[in-house]
């Protein structure tokens, strides 16, 4: 089931779900909470030659050899290049709180992209959009522009929703890999 603002409020309220920080048009949508864009962008390189297993050790190590950074705050906007993907984040830090309230529902999430991106050709993500219950971090973004139009990318902008839906009984504690990220590259 997915939570309308005012039960997504609720579960801010209950402690169940954390967000920092909060945004400042927190409940402006029924049922989704926008996310903003962080000030980092990592930039593969291509290297044909190399193949990874995906994951976080096994990219990050790429990452950290194979890839440059733009800082969305001291160098500007950054315009995706048409067909290429970059690694971005959210500024909030996201915490889906397991066994915050015994006698209410664990919650997981799903994060989507804002149509008025994706109008433009601007994908937010494309494979991997479960936030699972218990998960603390930022949510890690893998953006690739399909369309014609430049679309600058700045620090702050709205770039994302994220849906809050409750989960049936009470999951297994199993920690992701990504739990606790701080980087785009999973660092």
């Amino acid at each position: 089931m997915i939570l309308s603002n005012t039960a997504i409020r609720q579960a801010v309220e209950d402690g169940r779900l954390i967000i920092d920080p909060l945004p400042a048009n927190f409940y402006s949508n029924t049922s989704s909470i926008d996310l903003r864009l962080d000030n980092v962008l990592v930039i593969p390189e291509e290297n044909p030659s190399v193949s990874i297993k995906p994951g976080a050790g096994g990219l990050a190590q790429y990452l950290s050899k194979n890839s440059s950074t733009h800082d969305l705050k001291t160098q500007g906007p950054f315009t995706l290049p048409k067909g290429e993907l970059i690694l971005g984040q959210t500024l909030e830090r996201i915490h889906l709180v397991s066994h915050a309230d015994p006698t209410k529902p664990h919650l997981a999430a799903r994060v989507e992209g804002k149509s008025s991106y994706a109008r433009c050709g601007i994908l937010v993500h494309f494979t991997a959009p479960t936030i699972h219950a218990g998960f603390p971090g930022k949510i890690t973004l893998e953006l690739m522009r399909l369309g014609p139009l430049e679309v600058p990318l700045e620090a702050g902008i709205p770039i994302c929703q994220l849906i809050v839906e409750e989960v049936q009984g009470i999951p297994k504690d199993a920690p992701s890999q990504f739990d606790g990220q701080s980087h785009p590259a999973g660092r």
